[in-house]
């Protein structure tokens, strides 16, 4: 049932249960253009709430999605962070392919290059 309907079976509803009963309802058609204008204004309504849940829910989709994005990258940026804030790194001697050297050494910077890479790109 639309609005429409609805209004009119409320309009005869109220005729009927009224006391004495009324038989004829008499409505000018200003308010009759009126009140079928409210409905269809409701149902646009309706439509465009319908419309912006659908929006919330696509919205809180691509937040989550890049939330969870933001959060990789800040765990990649920590761990080379850590590595060069580890004082191990710089005097703990691993093996390259030109023998013993520091991490740092072996590494040459090439974390950091890695990461940035990635936000340059």
């Amino acid at each position: 049932m639309d609005e429409i309907e609805r209004i009119e079976q409320d309009a005869h509803h109220f005729a009927l249960t009224s006391n004495p009963p009324i038989h004829k309802v008499e409505i000018r058609l200003i308010d009759f253009d009126w009140l079928v204008n409210r409905a269809k204004d409701e149902e646009k309504q309706a439509k465009r709430v319908q419309e912006l849940e659908k929006e919330v829910i696509r919205l809180h989709g691509s937040r989550d999605a890049l939330t969870k994005r933001l959060e990789e990258k800040n765990q990649r940026y920590k761990q080379a962070l850590e590595f060069y804030a580890d004082e191990k790194s710089y005097t703990e001697k691993v093996n390259d392919e030109w023998g013993a050297a520091t991490a740092i050494l072996v590494d040459r910077g090439s974390k950091a290059r890695k990461e940035l890479k990635g936000v340059e790109g």
